[in-house]
């Protein structure tokens, strides 16, 4: 990331460098040119993740997604986590058709499976059910390195299941866990 030199309203414009990973599985380098406000700018911190959009063939430029379109932002953002063997398309039906609910993660257990430098592990939740009963269940998920220290013994985290098959878990973590 790096100053443009030009300022709107003492805010200054940046050119943030970023890797962008698109729903087809390609990967390219880029930049995107933006006025940053002020108090935005520990958003940008290395790693995050933001939508863009670019034009095919035209990917020396890419601008940040602000059409506020979170359906169509999910969906490609599901398709990257697909395709990086961060979730599958089991885990996003889950979240879609699913019971959204709180499960407290009980243990945490490195299986020692490493997918694209990214960690699986033995997740033990206990899992609400609507009528306020719990269940356990053990399941196992491939992890971003950023996510890993929400899922500690003892944590809170937003959980989806079935109603006909309770072990079949999907959590949603934050793409963005320190933003």
């Amino acid at each position: 990331m790096r100053r443009t030199g030009l300022s709107v309203n003492d805010q200054p414009q940046l050119a943030i460098s970023m890797t962008v990973r698109t729903p087809d599985g390609q990967s390219f380098e880029s930049v995107a040119t933006q006025i940053v406000d002020l108090t935005e700018l520990s958003v940008l911190a290395p790693g995050t993740v933001l939508p863009v959009r670019y034009l095919p063939g035209r990917t020396d430029r890419v601008e940040i997604d602000k059409s506020g379109d979170q359906a169509l932002i999910q969906a490609a953002h599901n398709q990257v986590l697909i395709r990086s063997g961060l979730s599958t398309e089991r885990s996003i039906d889950v979240a879609n058709r699913g019971i959204r609910t709180e499960a407290v993660v009980a243990a945490t257990r490195p299986t020692g499976r490493i997918v694209q430098g990214n960690a699986e592990l033995a997740l033990t939740l206990l899992v609400n059910r609507r009528d306020s009963s719990t269940y356990e269940t053990t399941v196992t998920k491939v992890v971003a390195a950023r996510t890993v220290g929400l899922l500690q013994p003892g944590r809170v985290v937003t959980a989806y299941y079935l109603p006909e098959d309770e072990h079949e878990v999907t959590l949603q973590l934050p793409a963005n866990p320190h933003a």
